[in-house]
């Protein structure tokens, strides 16, 4: 079996909610790793506490609701109720059996639901526990059942693994079926036995006789005059007591009692000096310990793994967690529910793994909840690296093509008096046109999104026609439509009026229209060779651009997710705007470091280059439009790099914050990048 929900009512930040009614949040879970992800305050903790609360832990900590507990609305008015439900399912024959009066059905299968109320009164706080159908349920006696391992974040492994009244080490083993006593004495308490009476022997002894076993030699001296000098101190004390209460001073190791024997045990790694991170490992595979033994279903909550543990060892910790689920054995699975801020835990767990906490809701991340399609799970678990699974831990995203964009949009961020990481936004560099892929991990498969702004900046890369004049090709900014409307319909005998003023960029998206409007499965040969000859071919740059445009809004677009995009490409844009002097001054840079890597480049001397030539382009009569390809044509034909000239722009940007943001403020061809910030950023633009 497995716990597969968690409903919660009016518990913490989850917002009121009528126990009689649905829960202000149902957390579902699935068999092996589940693993809750998101930035901070998002609720991950509250998730954790409320099963620890229902069913308990192993190692007996103690559990107590406090009035903080309850949910608190913005007027300071506090819940009197909370609620809190567990949910079982797949559960074995062995297992219905174990909780059979407690069992509901939900179709033909068995479920187990464990709930808590907790109740407010007269400063007081009183719970209870049961199971059942809810206008039937009694109270739950099976818990020590169910009850989780718990390990705690910010550990201090070191005291942790010392003896003591509160050693951990003490209740795990304690909890060891190895530690039931089967007889009067357990084998520990024995062994300790025979320690105390050579050591009581040793201070009763002047001189010890040889013990081979112990390694004594004939004669060694024993601590008699010590306790001697104890009996005499002490019968001066207590006078005529000491004789009638037959009192006697003896020195002992241990009381001959399991609890406090194994409260005197260390766990430690053999070596002097080990770190921080190697005891947590220890600390950890301490806590996990009944799990190889316990012939049933366990529950491990992990606050924060990734702390003190380094990558890598994160990464081999839930390499273990993931094939404990594996065993042969199924009724000893492992069900682990972790809370991380590791972007390098979030990079490398499947995604299908991820609950996605955000505005105090929890998403699944699988198959069955996003609008992801299998390819774009295996594509995403080739490509969420670390430097994207920052998306997991934001307020907003913006997600951009490429590494030019990646270096600039922080800095104009900068400048405009927006900075990315004030906002909590992040930038994912998906590093081609695959932001659906991204895109749709936000959105569910109900077709609803998660409440995040979502800002993807991209080229619209329609290339203006002077480009296809220089170049003497053809040009590709070609729109098709039908004008003679009635004489199409009567060539091929089929309505076309759905395709009636509107333009398409491939003349197989009008068959596409005329089969839909006609409901048809295809066109054969005839008919498209009918409708070809009404089909009218015209270059027309604004509607191929419009055409493109909304192709693109309409593949991307959701109720978060926003385009915003160009003419052509970034620099292009740039190098028609204010800034293109400096553009181009980090163009002439990057040419220069591209024949010459170890160059020193001093940029004012480019940027006064830069103006010359521009200048000179003006005075030969060249337009803005011819100005702004010139700038971008070195970049275009790779005589330069566009990672380095965006290195060598931002910084010209930076030495002119003052100019440059006024430039921003008012150019049109920079307006996109301005508001693709301001959305991230939650702004109104």
């Amino acid at each position: 079996m497995y716990l597969s929900c968690v409903k919660i009512w009016n518990f913490r930040k989850y917002g009121y909610a009528n126990l009689d009614g649905n829960p202000a949040l149902e957390v579902h879970l699935k068999e092996g790793l589940n693993v809750l992800i998101g930035e901070n305050d998002t609720g991950k903790t509250a998730i954790v506490d409320a099963i620890k609360f229902v069913l308990g832990t192993k190692s007996h900590d103690t559990l107590q609701l406090k009035e903080s507990d309850f949910y608190e609305d913005l007027k300071g008015i506090r819940s009197e109720l909370l609620r809190i439900e567990c949910v079982f399912q797949e559960l074995s024959d062995e297992e219905a059996g174990s909780f059979l009066e407690w069992l509901t059905f939900n179709g033909d299968k068995a479920e187990l639901c464990v709930r808590m109320i907790a109740r407010r009164k007269d400063n007081r706080i009183m719970h209870s526990v049961t199971a059942g159908m809810p206008e039937l349920d009694t109270r739950f006696d099976a818990i020590e059942l169910l009850r989780v391992t718990y390990l705690k974040p910010l550990r201090d492994a070191e005291n942790e693994l010392k003896h003591g009244y509160h050693s951990r080490l003490a209740q795990i083993l304690l909890n060891h079926p190895l530690f039931v006593k089967e007889k009067d004495m357990h084998v520990l308490e024995r062994y300790f036995g025979v320690a105390n009476q050579k050591i009581e022997q040793y201070f009763k002894e002047e001189k010890l006789e040889k013990d081979e076993t112990f390694g004594i030699e004939d004669g060694e001296k024993g601590a008699k005059e010590i306790t001697d000098k104890l009996e005499t101190t002490l019968r001066e004390f207590m006078g005529n007591n000491y004789d009638l209460h037959g009192y006697e001073p003896m020195i002992s190791a241990s009381r001959n009692e399991l609890t406090s024997i194994l409260r005197r045990l260390s766990l430690i790694i053999a070596q002097n000096q080990v770190g921080l991170g190697s005891l947590n490992q220890l600390f950890i595979a301490l806590e996990l310990l009944l799990f190889d033994i316990e012939n049933r279903f366990n529950i491990a909550l992990i606050e924060e793994i990734e702390a003190h543990l380094h990558p890598q060892a994160q990464l081999r910790l839930i390499a273990y967690l993931q094939n404990k689920n594996d065993s042969e054995n199924i009724n000893n699975k492992l069900q682990c529910i972790i809370t991380t801020h590791s972007i390098t835990l979030a990079s490398k767990i499947k995604l299908s793994n991820l609950i996605y906490c955000k505005n105090n809701k929890a998403y699944m991340l699988d198959s069955d909840h996003t609008a992801l399609k299998s390819g774009d799970y295996k594509y995403l678990e080739r490509f969420l690296d670390s430097t994207k699974a920052n998306l997991f831990f934001a307020k907003g995203i913006i997600f951009v093509e490429g590494d030019a964009e990646n270096i600039l949009i922080p800095v104009i961020a900068n400048i405009i008096g927006m900075p990315l990481e004030k906002y909590g936004v992040s930038i994912v560099n998906v590093g081609s046109l695959a932001f659906l892929r991204y895109a749709n991990i936000f959105k569910r498969k109900s077709g609803d999104c998660i409440d995040i702004p979502l800002a993807i900046v991209t080229d619209l890369d329609v290339r203006p026609d002077y480009y296809y004049e220089i170049k003497r090709v053809e040009n590709k900014n070609v729109v098709y439509y039908i004008e003679d409307l009635k004489g199409a319909e009567k060539a091929c005998e089929l309505e076309c009026s759905d395709v009636v003023e509107q333009y398409f960029i491939k003349k197989e998206d009008i068959y596409e229209k005329i089969k839909e409007q006609n409901k048809l499965k295809k066109l054969n040969k005839k008919v498209k060779g009918s409708i070809e000859s009404y089909i009218i071919e015209e270059v027309n740059t604004e509607r191929y651009r419009d055409f493109v445009l909304k192709r693109k809004m309409d593949k991307y677009c959701t109720a978060r997710a926003r385009l915003f995009t160009n003419n052509w490409t970034l620099e292009y844009d740039i190098a028609f705007s204010d800034l293109r002097d400096y553009l181009y001054a980090s163009v002439l840079a990057a040419k220069k470091v591209k024949k010459e890597e170890s160059i020193e480049i001093n940029i004012s001397e480019e940027f006064t280059e830069a103006k010359r030539i521009i200048s000179e382009w003006s005075d030969i009569g060249d337009s803005q439009d011819i100005i702004a390809y010139k700038i971008y044509e070195d970049l275009l034909l790779k005589n330069a790099s566009k990672a380095v000239t965006a290195q060598y722009f931002s910084e010209i940007l930076e030495q002119n914050a003052m100019s440059v943001s006024a430039i921003i403020a008012k150019d049109e061809n920079l307006s996109y990048l301005k508001q693709a910030i301001m959305y991230a950023c939650g702004k109104e633009y």
